[in-house]
Protein backbone atom coordinates (compact mmCIF):
# COMPACT_ATOMS: atom_id res chain seq x y z
CA UNK A 1 0.00 0.00 0.00
CA UNK A 2 1.35 3.45 -0.92
CA UNK A 3 1.09 6.30 2.22
CA UNK A 4 0.21 9.90 0.45
CA UNK A 5 1.72 12.21 3.15
CA UNK A 6 1.06 15.31 0.83
CA UNK A 7 -1.31 15.87 -2.21
CA UNK A 8 -1.69 19.32 -3.43
CA UNK A 9 -2.61 21.02 -6.89
CA UNK A 10 1.31 20.81 -7.62
CA UNK A 11 2.68 18.16 -6.20
CA UNK A 12 2.00 14.49 -5.08
CA UNK A 13 4.55 12.98 -2.12
CA UNK A 14 4.21 9.26 -1.61
CA UNK A 15 6.70 7.48 0.67
CA UNK A 16 8.77 6.65 -2.42
CA UNK A 17 7.94 9.46 -5.09
CA UNK A 18 7.72 12.92 -5.42
CA UNK A 19 6.04 14.13 -8.23
CA UNK A 20 5.79 17.57 -9.27
CA UNK A 21 3.08 18.47 -11.75
CA UNK A 22 4.01 21.39 -13.19
CA UNK A 23 5.56 21.56 -16.88
CA UNK A 24 7.02 19.29 -17.66
CA UNK A 25 6.04 17.20 -15.10
CA UNK A 26 8.73 15.50 -12.98
CA UNK A 27 9.24 12.35 -11.08
CA UNK A 28 11.52 11.72 -8.17
CA UNK A 29 12.40 8.88 -5.73
CA UNK A 30 11.57 10.17 -2.53
CA UNK A 31 14.99 7.85 -1.08
CA UNK A 32 17.38 10.00 -3.58
CA UNK A 33 15.82 13.83 -2.00
CA UNK A 34 18.56 15.24 0.75
CA UNK A 35 17.64 18.09 2.14
CA UNK A 36 14.40 20.32 1.09
CA UNK A 37 14.56 24.07 1.77
CA UNK A 38 12.39 26.84 1.50
CA UNK A 39 14.38 29.77 0.07
CA UNK A 40 13.09 33.47 -0.98
CA UNK A 41 14.36 34.46 -4.63
CA UNK A 42 16.31 37.59 -4.98
CA UNK A 43 15.18 40.92 -6.00
CA UNK A 44 14.32 41.63 -9.82
CA UNK A 45 16.90 43.82 -11.37
CA UNK A 46 14.54 46.55 -11.36
CA UNK A 47 13.97 46.64 -7.51
CA UNK A 48 18.21 46.48 -6.94
CA UNK A 49 18.80 49.36 -9.37
CA UNK A 50 16.34 51.69 -7.41
CA UNK A 51 17.88 50.55 -4.25
CA UNK A 52 20.71 51.28 -5.83
CA UNK A 53 20.08 54.86 -6.78
CA UNK A 54 18.31 55.64 -3.69
CA UNK A 55 21.90 54.54 -1.62
CA UNK A 56 23.92 56.45 -4.12
CA UNK A 57 21.80 59.18 -3.57
CA UNK A 58 21.39 59.10 0.11
CA UNK A 59 25.63 59.54 -0.15
CA UNK A 60 25.66 62.23 -2.47
CA UNK A 61 23.03 64.10 -0.24
CA UNK A 62 25.60 63.53 3.19
CA UNK A 63 28.60 64.39 1.31
CA UNK A 64 27.37 67.69 -0.89
CA UNK A 65 24.48 69.56 1.88
CA UNK A 66 27.70 70.03 4.13
CA UNK A 67 29.78 71.42 2.10
CA UNK A 68 27.34 73.41 -0.40
CA UNK A 69 24.64 74.34 2.66
CA UNK A 70 23.03 75.43 -0.74
CA UNK A 71 19.07 74.33 -0.40
CA UNK A 72 18.43 73.63 -4.21
CA UNK A 73 20.88 70.19 -3.65
CA UNK A 74 19.12 69.25 -0.90
CA UNK A 75 15.71 69.45 -2.58
CA UNK A 76 17.10 67.68 -5.52
CA UNK A 77 18.18 65.03 -3.44
CA UNK A 78 15.25 64.83 -1.84
CA UNK A 79 12.90 64.84 -4.77
CA UNK A 80 15.32 61.70 -6.34
CA UNK A 81 15.23 60.18 -3.16
CA UNK A 82 11.53 60.63 -2.83
CA UNK A 83 10.64 59.48 -6.43
CA UNK A 84 12.85 55.90 -6.22
CA UNK A 85 11.08 55.50 -3.29
CA UNK A 86 7.93 55.17 -4.62
CA UNK A 87 8.82 53.50 -7.82
CA UNK A 88 10.66 50.98 -5.08
CA UNK A 89 7.04 50.71 -3.27
CA UNK A 90 4.98 49.99 -6.40
CA UNK A 91 7.42 47.87 -7.36
CA UNK A 92 6.81 45.73 -4.29
CA UNK A 93 3.41 45.92 -4.33
CA UNK A 94 2.38 44.59 -7.90
CA UNK A 95 4.67 41.72 -7.77
CA UNK A 96 4.46 39.44 -4.28
CA UNK A 97 7.49 37.69 -2.90
CA UNK A 98 8.82 34.50 -4.32
CA UNK A 99 9.82 31.76 -3.22
CA UNK A 100 11.43 27.85 -4.50
CA UNK A 101 11.45 24.71 -2.61
CA UNK A 102 15.00 23.22 -3.67
CA UNK A 103 16.55 20.07 -2.80
CA UNK A 104 19.69 18.00 -3.38
CA UNK A 105 19.00 14.98 -5.41
CA UNK A 106 21.34 12.82 -6.53
CA UNK A 107 24.33 15.41 -5.80
CA UNK A 108 22.63 18.01 -7.90
CA UNK A 109 20.67 21.13 -6.61
CA UNK A 110 17.03 20.78 -7.96
CA UNK A 111 14.45 23.33 -8.05
CA UNK A 112 11.61 21.33 -7.01
CA UNK A 113 8.73 24.56 -7.36
CA UNK A 114 8.37 28.23 -7.23
CA UNK A 115 5.44 30.34 -5.79
CA UNK A 116 4.21 33.27 -3.95
CA UNK A 117 2.88 30.77 -0.82
CA UNK A 118 5.98 30.40 1.41
CA UNK A 119 3.37 28.23 3.86
CA UNK A 120 2.47 25.58 1.16
CA UNK A 121 6.05 25.07 -0.37
CA UNK A 122 7.17 24.71 3.28
CA UNK A 123 4.41 21.99 4.22
CA UNK A 124 5.79 19.94 0.89
CA UNK A 125 9.52 20.68 2.44
CA UNK A 126 8.11 19.31 5.68
CA UNK A 127 6.53 15.94 4.19
CA UNK A 128 9.52 15.45 2.51
CA UNK A 129 11.61 15.41 5.42
CA UNK A 130 9.08 13.00 6.93
CA UNK A 131 8.91 10.64 4.17
CA UNK A 132 12.93 11.01 3.96
CA UNK A 133 13.29 10.12 7.52
CA UNK A 134 15.35 13.42 8.22
CA UNK A 135 12.66 14.76 10.74
CA UNK A 136 11.93 18.35 10.66
CA UNK A 137 14.73 19.56 12.44
CA UNK A 138 17.58 20.85 10.34
CA UNK A 139 21.02 21.49 11.98
CA UNK A 140 21.80 24.59 12.00
CA UNK A 141 24.59 25.08 14.00
CA UNK A 142 27.58 26.81 13.73
CA UNK A 143 30.73 25.52 12.52
CA UNK A 144 33.03 27.98 13.49
CA UNK A 145 32.15 27.15 16.84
Amino acid sequence: MVDILYDGPDALLTDRILVIRTRPQQTLWTSRINRPEVVSQPLSPMQAGLIHVLGVTALLILAIWPATRRPEAFVIGAAVMTVATLALTAARRRQPRRYTLCCIYEDKCVELLTGTDRGELARIARAIREATGAGTDLDIADPGT
